[in-house]
């Protein structure tokens, strides 16, 4: 027979398998549009991320914010009904004065 320079070289690779031979082709033929969607997708992924920590930096702002305002809300409902309950112990001052006036 015929032996050609390269047989020496193919006896001394394995066989492949045809799995092997499967996943070849169908990196060539979809390879690109897998890297690109994997790209894309890591893409989204970071921008969620961005997203996640900048509403939570609002949300915590923003918690902050209603805290404070609730304090103060609480001190000035307290300065009312302090203000409110001097003004009620004025009037039952009157009213008590009034009536010892009216008493016969």
């Amino acid at each position: 027979m015929n032996a050609g320079p390269f047989d020496p070289l193919r006896a001394s690779q394995p066989a492949r398998d045809p799995d092997d031979r499967l996943d070849q082709v169908r990196q060539l033929l979809v390879g690109d549009h897998v890297a690109r969607t994997d790209q894309r997708i890591a893409a989204l992924e970071f921008r969620i991320k961005e997203l996640d920590q900048l509403l939570t930096r609002r949300l915590d702002a923003i918690s902050t914010r209603l805290d404070a305002m609730t304090a103060d809300m609480d001190s000035e409902r307290r300065s009312a009904f302090g203000e409110l309950s001097q003004g009620l112990r004025e009037l039952s001052e009157r009213v008590r004065t009034v009536a010892k006036g009216q008493a016969p």
